[in-house]
């Protein structure tokens, strides 16, 4: 997809089979009302939108990009301390945190994310409370980024880089099929700065700011019967259809996607779900005319990118074919390992070797090298999920678990903490890489939800 950040969606979408149904678990923030410190509404009505010079040739131009608007300055205490911007909401079931300061959005480098968190009370009768986006550090800071207040139905899709500026998905209440209106929000001043509506009957739960600019912005969307990935200048100009497709017994179109370096370019893969096409993996040209097959790995049925591992070297999830599966052979079983895939023709390389024990054995599905060690996540069924490393062969050795590892500011990596298989929240955590000892940075307090969904730098 491109982000620090992994979607999960309803649980009713996921495909309990034996392909390689990643959940896509960690990336994505839920938002909800006003700033507190900027009076009127944050959000306008459904589909207003300014114009923010849409590209159709892609994403390669920085004169275009969306910059958020300066705040009015909140007077320090004296010169070159810092510009407190925002308040702190207090409730019964919010963990403490700090006044949000000018420029900390912008500055927030490895290891920082934006973490929704969720006041409401977590069991009958799911008394109200607020939701709060707030801005985390790997040290354990914690900045109240925005509130939300009580009841909105929004979703953080994006974090775009070096800005304050992020990307929100909204939609009626208690909309099962997906977000309808995408909108840019600046988290500094609480601005909508873009906004545009998604054709009648489609809905969305992931779209991410394009690269390496953000100029444009790339949105997954389904009616239920079909589904598509297009690129939209911000204000909702369509630019692109990058790669369309159809849903089939019970699956939503989902591919999987990442913005090429250059940004001429973006690299598509399945979910492993037929529904998805044939679950390869393609070089797409951001205006949707050219499509160029990747090979799979040999042994392997789909592949999703997961990032570049550097400047000509895809890091990719790939399904490995197991064989049929012993209570029912007309199925296989699958798992997902990690594969580095050149750019330049060159042979895919593995990187990790675990073997699926089990239809609900997902897999590594992401991975990091650290001074000389390979750490990774693996994922299993109904929220289950661990952290550990790989020896020289690429066997993985599980850590610690129950956290849903999703970036790192060196040895030190950032997650989320998830209690039991269908608890709608958790605490956001740093770990230790070397002996896995584990802080609570972002808690769970009082009978809340707590965190819900995290996007790391």
């Amino acid at each position: 997809m491109g982000l620090g950040e992994v979607v999960r969606e309803p649980a009713g979408r996921r495909r309990r089979s034996l392909v390689v149904a990643v959940l896509l678990l960690a990336g994505v923030v839920v938002l909800a009302v006003a700033a507190p410190w900027r009076p009127g509404p944050t959000m306008p009505p459904s589909g207003a939108s300014v114009s923010v010079g849409p590209s159709a040739s892609g994403d390669t131009s920085p004169s275009a990009s969306p910059s958020p608007s300066a705040s009015a300055p909140t007077p320090s205490s004296g010169p070159g301390e810092p510009v407190v911007i925002g308040t702190v909401t207090t409730h019964p079931n919010l963990p403490p945190a700090r006044p949000l300061e000018r420029g900390l959005l912008a500055g927030a480098g490895e290891g920082w994310s934006l973490v929704e968190y969720s006041a409401v009370q977590a069991d009958v009768p799911f008394t109200a409370g607020p939701t709060i986006l707030y801005l985390a550090g790997p040290d354990g800071e914690v900045y109240q980024a925005h509130d939300f207040g009580v009841g909105a139905h929004v979703r953080l899709a994006d974090w775009a880089a070096t800005s304050s500026l992020v990307l929100v998905l909204t939609g009626p209440e208690g909309r099962s099929e997906g977000y309808t209106t995408v909108q840019a929000l600046d988290l500094e001043t609480g601005d909508v700065v873009a906004s545009f509506d998604l054709e009648p009957g489609f809905g969305t739960f992931a779209a991410s700011f394009t690269q390496p600019t953000g100029r444009n912005v790339v949105v997954r969307a389904t009616n239920g019967e079909r589904g598509w990935l297009k690129r939209f200048s911000l204000d909702g100009q369509e630019l692109a259809t990058l790669v369309a497709g159809v849903d089939q017994q019970g699956d939503w179109f989902s591919p999987t996607w990442l913005y090429g370096q250059d940004g001429t370019y973006v690299v598509v893969g399945g979910d492993g779900l037929s529904a998805a096409g044939d679950d390869g993996l393609s070089r797409v040209s951001v205006d949707g005319t050219t499509t160029t097959p990747i090979p799979l790995p040999a042994g392997t049925v789909s592949c999703r990118p997961i990032r570049w591992w550097d400047s000509t070297r895809l890091l990719a999830g790939c399904a490995d074919d197991f064989g049929p599966n012993p209570g029912d052979p007309t199925l296989r079983l699958t798992g997902s390992n990690m594969w580095l895939i050149p750019m330049t023709g060159q042979a895919a390389t593995r990187l990790s070797s675990h073997v699926s024990e089990s239809v609900v054995d997902y897999g590594i599905t992401d991975l990091w090298e650290v001074e000389g060690t390979r750490y990774a996540r693996w994922y299993g069924d109904c929220g289950a999920v661990s952290f550990g490393t790989l020896d020289a062969g690429g066997i993985y050795t599980a850590e610690v678990s129950g956290v849903d590892v999703l970036g790192h500011r060196g040895e030190t990596f950032v997650g989320r903490r998830l209690e039991s298989c269908g608890d709608p929240g958790g605490e956001l955590v740093v770990l230790n890489g070397p002996d896995g000892a584990v802080r609570v940075v972002v808690p769970r307090v009082g009978d809340a939800e707590g965190v819900r969904q995290v996007v790391v730098r």
